[in-house]
């Protein structure tokens, strides 16, 4: 068997902060993953609604950076 020249690296994560965009998409598309969420004020002189602080119910595996 041929091991794979390009491994993935993937990092755990158990709760990220979300665009509002991404988390409605996240309520639509997997609703039983969110364990809790917490709505994050914008930062004064910032534009937008903020964003979400999201804990979810397992872990989820996400790019490394």
């Amino acid at each position: 068997m041929q091991r794979d020249a390009f491994p993935l690296d993937v990092v755990p994560v158990k709760s990220e902060v979300l665009k509002p965009a991404a988390f409605l998409k996240l309520v639509r598309e997997d609703p039983c993953l969110i364990e809790s969420s917490q709505p994050l004020p914008p930062r004064l002189g910032e534009r937008g609604f903020g964003e979400f602080l999201v804990t979810y119910t397992r872990t989820v595996y996400r790019p490394a950076a």
